[in-house]
């Protein structure tokens, strides 16, 4: 009876390690995307909304805040800045989207530039109109 109780012990352990295998090997992560473009047609859109509201917030800070005597340029990226939830918006969205870390990091910094240079322009149309 012993070499039976053997064998039964070796094919638990072979179940066992198959079991696991399955249960981690569906666990991985799935590929990552490396850019925005890559993202599917719903979750683009997810993160253009993100960008819009970044944009729309870094608009209305930097209009709350020019007195028209600081430099636009600093301005408008100070209010950028003060936007961070809507930043992270745009990363939490292409990261739920399926993006790395890295890529949703550099296309949020790059709409950081895109959300000043918007903030500028509305700084500059604000002090233009009351001249």
């Amino acid at each position: 009876m012993r070499p039976i109780r053997r064998f039964q012990g070796f094919y638990l352990r072979i179940l066992c390690l198959l079991v696991m295998t399955l249960v981690l090997g569906c666990a991985r992560d799935q590929v990552r995307m490396e850019s925005y473009e890559a993202l599917p047609t719903s979750s683009q859109k997810r993160v253009q909304t993100a960008v819009q509201q970044y944009i729309q917030c870094s608009i209305q800070k930097v209009l709350e805040l020019d007195d028209g005597q600081r430099h636009v340029g600093r301005l408008a990226w100070t209010a950028s800045e003060s936007c961070v939830l809507n930043k992270n918006k745009i990363i939490h969205a292409m990261v739920q989207g399926g993006t790395t870390n890295e890529a949703a990091f550099s296309y949020a910094s790059d709409m950081q530039v895109k959300a000043t240079a918007a903030a500028i322009t509305a700084a500059q149309n604000k002090r233009s109109n009351n001249r």
